[in-house]
């Protein structure tokens, strides 16, 4: 089974699971979701990464400017050179890992994820899904929004140089959706479930922290959706 494209030119993707049961699960329209902060220290090895839910560049910026002060006089310079570029989401965030592997990179994906695959032929319907799905009645789903993000693998690399309005989008996008290179064979993507619930004040609030995992239920099968066998 192979990560092709349909015929109408979507890519299909797929969905990894340890325990035949949570597959079987998936198919019949319940979706879970992990808090993104999670992973970064409460996951079991080799999902666990300290670096969730940050984004880091590097990136040459030829518009950097310094002053130089002489004595009592300051001189605005160009300055051009390499700055770093770190990025947070201050929202709650909940990720679906799915994932796209050419046909021959299936094994690590399988070590990692799990070996009972689900193949999604029509992620944007999905998507819809999902976001149609929300409960109002959680405070985390309430008002969210659902985005799909392929996963970046750029961490703490050496980027082209970007416009003001890319820059401001990819604070977002690799906040929720970066890791480092060493993790490139994954192929990863992730619908994210980003809350707009408001910021809870104090940690000691446990009945009002984020849950570790929160299911949006569909309500019926996923006729786009199947269990493979690779």
């Amino acid at each position: 089974m192979v990560a092709a494209e349909s015929h109408s030119g979507r890519l299909d993707l797929f969905r990894c699971f340890r325990e035949r049961f949570y597959a079987d699960e998936f198919l019949s329209g319940k979706i879970r979701f992990g808090y993104l902060q999670h992973y970064r220290t409460n996951y079991e090895s080799p999902r666990r990464d300290v670096d969730e839910g940050s984004g880091r560049i590097r990136e040459w910026r030829g518009d950097r400017q310094a002053a130089v002060i002489t004595g009592t006089a300051t001189e605005i310079v160009e300055s051009p050179g390499e700055v770093s570029v770190d990025s947070e989401l201050g929202n709650f965030v909940f990720i679906c890992c799915l994932t796209a592997p050419p046909d021959d990179k299936w094994a690590p994906v399988i070590r990692d994820f799990g070996e009972f695959v689900v193949r999604i032929s029509d992620p944007q319907r999905f998507l819809l899904d999902i976001q149609a799905a929300l409960s109002d009645d959680d405070q985390w789903q309430h008002h969210a929004s659902v985005e799909l993000f392929p996963v970046e693998y750029s961490k703490d690399e050496l980027v082209p140089a970007r416009g003001p309005a890319q820059r401001q989008n990819d604070a977002i996008r690799l906040a929720i959706a970066q890791k480092l290179s060493k993790y490139s064979y994954q192929f990863e993507h992730r619908i994210a479930l980003i809350s707009y619930a408001l910021p809870i004040p104090d940690d000691a609030q446990a009945g009002r922290l984020p849950p570790e995992h929160l299911y949006v239920n569909i309500g019926r099968p996923l006729e786009y959706a199947a269990l493979v066998k690779l």
